[in-house]
């Protein structure tokens, strides 16, 4: 199997044991090729190359909003202070593709937060 060009098979002529799976879904195309071994190949038999899909035109749009949480806490020998923030981000594409959730959403929301603590 070939992706972009690259064989993606085990190193000693393509053939052997590999676990690649290849996202079919989000290709740009799919070529299968048979061939006796000559020089032009590097294995004989059918081959599968992929062309993964790369860019495109989409417009994404995003809203991030965030905290910063200074809870008072008694000042220790080793603990000066600490800050929560968490974090909530939606983003969209703005023109209906579908470019998440491999290829089966066209928006997502995003937590995060992390703990800083002063010492």
């Amino acid at each position: 199997m070939l992706v972009d060009g690259l064989g993606t098979g085990a190193a000693l002529n393509g053939g052997g044991v590999s676990t690649y799976v290849a996202d079919i879904s989000n290709a740009q195309e799919v070529v299968t090729t048979t061939s006796g071994g000559l020089g032009e190949v590097e294995v004989g038999g059918p081959t599968l190359s992929i062309i993964p899909r790369s860019g495109g035109n989409t417009t994404y749009g995003a809203f991030t909003l965030g905290l910063n949480i200074t809870p008072p806490l008694p000042s220790t020998r080793f603990v000066k202070g600490l800050i929560i923030r968490p974090e909530i981000r939606y983003d969209t594409s703005l023109n209906n593709t579908t470019p998440f959730a491999a290829g089966t959403a066209s928006n997502q929301f995003t937590f995060a937060g992390d703990v800083i603590i002063k010492f």
